[in-house]
This record gives structure tokens, C-alpha cells and sequence, in this order.
């Protein structure tokens, strides 16, 4: 690996009047000094890429879907088949996430696929978007250095919460995608003042707040992460507000008023569903007020809890992450070095203070402490080349490659041994792998009877997703909550129910086996003789 040592004056020059005409430019961080050639870099993005696809592509449908992938994916075989969503903001998220879904869908039947995705089609399109997040923050080298995006790239792409998330059909990896294009796009806005940029960041936005409500959370910490950096870096300077401002890249007013323009018509064009549903773009905001109800009801946990559920999978990204915050802090590196600290650690804190928390949430924080422990990872790697000891530079790259091996191994077991033990603090309500043969059985069942998808299906259980999405083909199959005397070919009913349901059901029905669904909750399956 190329070192600071090695390079040769005319190299230093050249970095070095590049570095002064950048730094002079606004709020942009000069270029590392630490650069590697082109080929080093690019060999090494193109690896990290490739083991961030393998890790969230392969066997995407090894574990079932849980409840809330349930949902959402009969949300998107309603909207494949009849053309129709709604978004509601009581009890669901953003749009983004469908819409994305269905255009791959229509897409792979372009090339002779049916038109309906399995386990593995849901889950490509977060998956994309996880691959994605790590391409992103490859596009950061030009603020944190080369080394710091290699090192920030592979810790995300090899983190178990980014790949076990990513390989779920929900919407936080695409909220977190955005989060970070938005970043990137402000940047490149701010050095360019390219059009081009400055839609990238109203694109960018309008979709943040249409995969999630949530989304007001990432723009506040953002926005409250540049303030404390100008605070930070000029606060010695006499006139602070004055340089504030001057690091606003104010557009031209017709520039402005356009990328407005486009945000509001994005915003609009995926809450009305593409303007069939006006009533949606309402409830956009109504949902701010029903979440803040709800977020102090459900799912309370202590506020040091993802702490708790980050420290062992995600040690080198919260140790070496601290490091680089705190020495950023103390030794800036230029204003986005801070910033991406204060971002990280800003969001941990108003994830942490809040009282509703799961563990997909992390996500948010994954991803920016991700980034600070690259800035970590470089700042160690220059500090042990500074010693001018030919040792301690091959210690560095050994802890990373340390720790790297260890995330990796974190996420292999999480992802294809542990994803549905419940005593690992990612894993959250999973549907166990057991219920693969519950959905087997039912299959069986009615291709043994005969009448096939047309079999009918009472479910009397009051919880029971994500089989509806399983049994998305059935179209006889009813969910009614309670007991009933049913006459329908199959039966599902809780274990709970049982001592009130055999006397409805008789000699009539074989009990045919009694399996999980979810952590505490059975289901059995009966057939009628």
C-alpha cells in the first residue's frame, strides 16, 4: 500500500495546491494527502462491492418473511395485480418502497417473468438499495480521503446490521440510501454549483420522506450536525454568522425555484399514487402527529439499548468510530470530518432518547458511524507512518483486516445461522425457519385434495402474518380473528384455541401438525377428512 513516505515532491505539490484550492472553494474538505494510485483504489472499491452483493444477494430467501415483510408484500401483490395503493398514514410507511419494487417487477416481465415476486424478489430491491449505500459512501473519498472510503466502505458493507436489514422487504435501507444521497449530493452541489447537484439533493429529499416519516429525524440531525461544525471549526473567527452563511451554496432564484419545484412534485407524484389518491399527500403530515403518539407507546426500550445491540456485531465500527469522532474533535480535519461526527453521534443520541426503538433503527446509525470509523481507521494509518517505523503502519492495516474479519464472520452467522434466534438483539420478532414447513404442509394439502389454489382456507388464529402473503394465491382463504364453526377444506387456528375449536371441528378433521409462527405464537393445521 502506497504511503505519505513514498511519494515523491512533485506528488506533495501537486496535492497540496489542489488541497489549498479546494479548501479556499467553501465548506468542502480538501483531498486526503494520503491518496492511493487510481488502480489501488478502484481494484479495492470494485472488492468491497462485489462481497457487499455477495453478502446481501446470496440465498435471500433462506429465512422467512416476518410480519411486517408480510405486509408490505401484500401491499405490493395488490398494487402488481389491480394497479392499486393508498398510503395510510396510521399504520404504514412511505410509498417509495413499493413503487421501486413494482418497477423491478415490471421489469423482470419485460424478460418473460411472471409478473409477482417471491422471497427473494421482495428482498432484492432493499437489497439494491444496501449495495447501493455502499457505493455512496465510495463517492466520499474526495471529502474523507481514499483510505478513509475504503475502510468506511467495507465496514458497511461487511456490517451485520447493514446486510441483515438489507436483506429485509422493508423500507429503512432506502430511507438510509437517500439519507446518505442527500449528503453526497450537497456536497457535490457545493463544489460544482452544477444544476445537475442541486436536483440530485430535491430528489434526493422528496424521496427521504417518502420511504419514511422518519425522515424528519435524519434532516434535523443533519442539519443540526453542519450547524455545530461551522460552530466548531469558527468559533474563534469574530464574525461566526457571516461565515455560516458564506458555507450556504445559495442557487441562482430560478435554480432554487425549480429544484423546489421538483421536490414538491415528487412529493406529491408518490403520495397521491401518481395522482390517483390526492387524499395522501394530506396524510404525509397527519402521519407526523400519529407517530409521535405511537412512538411513546410501543416498543419501549432503555436509552442506552442500541449500544447494548451494537457493541458486540458492530465493534470496530463503534470503537475506531469513537476514535475518529473524538480526534476529529480535537485535531480537525476539515469541516465534513466533523460534520459526519457530529452526524453520527447526533443520531445515536435522538435514537437513544427516544423511547421507541427497534432494531432496524440502527440502520441510521450504522451508516454514519460507518463513515467516521474510516475518517478513524486513516487517522491511525497516518499517525503510524508519521513514526517513520516501517512496523507500525503493517500493525494498522493488520487491526483493520482484524476487524474486518471479525464483522464479517458477525455477519455470516447472523445472516445464515442465527437470523431467527431470538437471543441475538437484531433479530426481532423473525418468523423461525420451521414455518417453511407449515407453508409445505399447506401446499401438500391442498394439492392431496385436489382442488389446488382453489382450496378453501379459515384461519381463525388473530395472528397469522405473514401467511396472507404466503397464501397470496389462495384466493378462497379467510382471516377472521376468532373462533368460527368452519366447513372450509383447511383450518389454522392458534394452539390457544384448540380446547374451543375441536368440539366445532369433530371427527370431521385430522389434526395434521402444530407449528411456530413467531416467538410465544403456534399454529395448527387441520384438514378435513
Amino acid at each position: 500500500m502506497p504511503t505519505h513516505s513514498t511519494k515523491s515532491r512533485a506528488r506533495k505539490s501537486v496535492i497540496s495546491e489542489s488541497s489549498a484550492s479546494i479548501q479556499n472553494s467553501g465548506p468542502v474538505l480538501s483531498r486526503c494527502e494520503y491518496a492511493l494510485s487510481p488502480r489501488v483504489f478502484h481494484v479495492s472499491s470494485v472488492a468491497i462491492l462485489l462481497a457487499s452483493a455477495l453478502l446481501r444477494l446470496l440465498q435471500l430467501d433462506l429465512r422467512p418473511l416476518h410480519h411486517d415483510e408480510g405486509v408490505n408484500g401484500l401491499f405490493l401483490v395488490r398494487l402488481l395485480r389491480e394497479g392499486f395503493y393508498r398510503y395510510d398514514p396510521a399504520n404504514y410507511h412511505g410509498p417509495v418502497l413499493y413503487y421501486c419494487a413494482l418497477a423491478l417487477a415490471r421489469l423482470k416481465h419485460l424478460f418473460g417473468a411472471r409478473l409477482d415476486l417471491g422471497v427473494a424478489g421482495l428482498r432484492l430491491t432493499p437489497a439494491l438499495f444496501s449495495i447501493a449505500t455502499t457505493w455512496l459512501v465510495l463517492l466520499l473519498r474526495r471529502w474523507i480521503g481514499d483510505r478513509a472510503a475504503l475502510f468506511a466502505a467495507a465496514l458497511i458493507a461487511l456490517s451485520p446490521c447493514a446486510v441483515y436489514f438489507g436483506r429485509d422487504f422493508i423500507h429503512e435501507s432506502v430511507l438510509v440510501f437517500f439519507t446518505l444521497a442527500l449528503v453526497v449530493s450537497v456536497l457535490r452541489y457545493s463544489e460544482s454549483r452544477r444544476p445537475l447537484h442541486l436536483f440530485l439533493v430535491s430528489v434526493s429529499a422528496a424521496l427521504m420522506f417518502a420511504a419514511k416519516e422518519t425522515a424528519v429525524i435524519s434532516v434535523a440531525v443533519l442539519l443540526l450536525a453542519w450547524a455545530l461544525s461551522i460552530i466548531w471549526i469558527d468559533h474563534r473567527k469574530p464574525h461566526i454568522l457571516h461565515s455560516a452563511l458564506s458555507s450556504i451554496p445559495i442557487p441562482p432564484w430560478p435554480l432554487f425555484a425549480a429544484s423546489l419545484l421538483l421536490f414538491f412534485l415528487l412529493f406529491v407524484l408518490f403520495f397521491s399514487s401518481f395522482f390517483s389518491n390526492m387524499r395522501g399527500v394530506g396524510d404525509a403530515l397527519v402521519t407526523f402527529r400519529l407517530w409521535q403518539h405511537t412512538s411513546t407507546l410501543s416498543n419501549r426500550h432503555p436509552w442506552y439499548s442500541y449500544l447494548t445491540w451494537m457493541a458486540v456485531p458492530e465493534l470496530a465500527i463503534l470503537s475506531i468510530g469513537t476514535l475518529g469522532f473524538l480526534t476529529n474533535l480535537w485535531r480537525a480535519r476539515g469541516r465534513f470530518a466533523v460534520f459526519a461526527g457530529f452526524w453520527a453521534v447526533g443520531v445515536l443520541a435522538v435514537y437513544s432518547l427516544l423511547p421507541y426503538k427497534t432494531p432496524w433503527l440502527a440502520l441510521n446509525i450504522v451508516v454514519p458511524f460507518g463513515i467516521v470509523a474510516g475518517l478513524g481507521f486513516d487517522i491511525l494509518f497516518a499517525a503510524s507512518e508519521k513514526l517513520h517505523s516501517p512496523l507500525l503502519p503493517r500493525v494498522v492495516v493488520a487491526l483493520a483486516l482484524l476487524f474486518a474479519i471479525w464483522t464479517a464472520y458477525q455477519s455470516f452467522r447472523l445472516n445464515w445461522l442465527r437470523f431467527d434466534d431470538q437471543s441475538h438483539p437484531y433479530v426481532y420478532a423473525q418468523t423461525p425457519r420451521a414455518f417453511l414447513s407449515f407453508i409445505d404442509e399447506i401446499n401438500n394439502a391442498a394439492a392431496r385434495s385436489g382442488t389446488g389454489t382453489s382450496t378453501s382456507i379459515t384461519v381463525t388464529s388473530r395472528e397469522y402474518w405473514p401467511l396472507p402473503w404466503y397464501l397470496r394465491d389462495y384466493p378462497r382463504a379467510g382471516y377472521y380473528g376468532h373462533i368460527v364453526a368452519p366447513n372450509e377444506q383447511l383450518v389454522i387456528a392458534s394452539e390457544m384455541q384448540e380446547p374451543y375449536l375441536r368440539p366445532l371441528l369433530g371427527s370431521r378433521y385430522l389434526r395434521a401438525g402444530t407449528y411456530p409462527l413467531r416467538p410465544g405464537v403456534n399454529l395448527t393445521l387441520y384438514v378435513r377428512q
